[in-house]
């Protein structure tokens, strides 16, 4: 596993099924992160939402930057 738990990037098609996959992850997880946001009801719980929401969006982004899959 390499940086952020993504599988490296080695150039091989199975090195960019896993990147595809671990985008893949990171997508899914920032979607329940909105998700989970968007239901949060207690005050006391919408700091820890927003933040897991930006990390899981962060992570994503790089994960999609690292993958070639975007700009």
């Amino acid at each position: 596993m390499g940086f952020l738990g993504a599988a490296p990037v080695r150039g091989g098609k199975r090195d960019r099924k896993g990147m595809r996959e671990e985008v893949g992850k990171a997508l899914r997880a920032w979607q329940d992160a909105v998700k989970y946001f968007e239901s949060v009801q207690d005050p006391e719980l919408v700091d820890f939402a927003i933040y897991e929401m930006e990390a899981a969006r962060r992570k994503y982004m790089f994960l999609l930057k690292r993958a070639g899959l975007a700009d």
